[in-house]
């Protein structure tokens, strides 16, 4: 799909579809891949850095989704410093709505393994007390059971709030005067109704991703195994596995990340379009999308 593509897509009234908006993604991704890299390569190499570097690593994954998102629309005017001067001015708030997310995340993560862990109490005394399924075929259909009732009670949950919030990132980067909270918000009023579709989305998104995920793996199938060593106190091997642990992380998060972060603009300026119209303005009054 070329650059006019994309554009010409997001002129039909109805959704795209997720082949579409994966299309959509891959297009910005090819077009701007040096410019994506160096954003997400930096963003990255900040993150080492406490606190800020994380406040640095949001504002670059959020300087992707601004770029992307404007150009999505035709609006090119505004120049990639400009971009990433009003995005850095924001990291704290996408700092903040990341926090939030993960708060959110863990407590229900702790409510979901609870409702689990009950249900599962329950199902096996049941079992137990009646004696229905018994020997081999018991065992089976019990983790079965288990399994079904982990996907169900603990995994679904989670990526379902996931999904809700994966435009978090755009609605603060473009969107002004958004606090953690109202992107959040934001983000969720916007996903209503598109669940199964961000669903579906974020699973192409991953096994599109997934090759370079795999990166990480070479490290461990070349190095040695220094473990026993590093428990018996020897360091000598310490520094090279970190150097290579942080060369995998800034190569795969500046490969893997604008990906995401286009998957994620061309995904919110789809769920924009069509409830507020392509007569809307992103941020301030000099950008049109007429």
């Amino acid at each position: 799909m070329s650059q006019f593509s994309t554009l010409n897509a997001f002129a039909a009234p109805q959704p795209l579809s997720v082949g579409n908006i994966v299309s959509v993604a891959v297009a910005l991704y090819r077009k701007h891949f040096k410019a994506y890299l160096r954003i997400a390569f930096f963003a990255a190499l900040w993150s080492i850095v406490p606190v800020y570097g994380w406040a640095k690593l949001f504002a670059g994954m959020g300087h992707i989704c601004r770029m992307a998102s404007f150009e999505l629309v035709g609006q090119t005017g505004e120049s990639e410093q400009e971009a990433g001067r009003i995005v850095d001015g924001r990291k704290w708030v996408l700092l903040r709505a990341a926090l939030l997310q993960w708060l959110i995340l863990v407590g229900l993560a702790m409510a979901a393994l609870l409702v689990t862990m009950i249900v599962a109490s329950g199902l096996f005394l049941a079992q137990a007390a009646s004696n229905i399924l018994s020997g081999p075929t018991g065992s089976a259909v019990g983790t079965l059971v288990g399994v079904l009732l982990f996907l169900l009670c603990y995994v679904t949950p989670i990526f379902i709030f996931l999904s809700r919030w994966f435009v978090v990132q755009p609605c603060i980067s473009v969107e002004p005067d958004l606090n953690a909270r109202a992107g959040l918000r934001r983000s969720w009023k916007l996903s209503k109704g598109s669940l199964w579709r961000m669903q579906l989305l974020l699973l192409v998104g991953f096994l599109v991703t997934l090759p370079t995920y795999a990166i990480g793996v070479v490290p461990d199938l070349l190095l040695p195994d220094n473990s026993a060593a590093v428990q018996q106190g020897d360091l000598s091997s310490l520094p090279l596995s970190i150097a290579v642990s942080l060369v995998v992380y800034l190569l795969t998060t500046a490969i893997a990340a604008p990906f995401w972060q286009a998957l994620s603009a061309a995904l919110y300026v789809d769920l924009r379009r069509r409830p507020e119209g392509l007569g809307l303005q992103l941020t301030e009054p000099e950008v049109d999308w007429s």
